[in-house]
């Protein structure tokens, strides 16, 4: 698949840059055994934490992302892909 390919599947998909930085960070960190909460996310995507939670309610809504609650502590909420996601995103990295 090649870049301007990539590119088109995403805003096809109502994915721009932000909101797919967001998704292949929660994919990611996954990969790693680790979850990353919202605080942290927003730091790397270098947006504000009202200003995620907008963009992840989103990638919920459309089905490629779960709130998680921490079982111990639920007021921590980590980022976590469907099954929809993480096949939206592998799909993108083999382009």
């Amino acid at each position: 698949m090649s870049a301007y390919h990539a590119l088109s599947t995403l805003a096809e998909n109502g994915i721009y840059n932000v909101r797919y930085a967001l998704l292949l960070l929660t994919l990611r960190h996954a990969k790693l055994d680790r979850r990353i909460d919202m605080d942290e996310m927003s730091k790397l995507c270098f947006t504000t934490k009202s200003g995620l939670s907008k963009l992840f309610d989103a990638a919920c809504i459309d089905g490629y992302a779960n709130r998680v609650r921490d079982k111990h502590d639920h007021r921590f909420i980590t980022a976590s892909l469907t099954p929809k996601g993480i096949a939206f995103v592998r799909s993108l990295e083999a382009a």
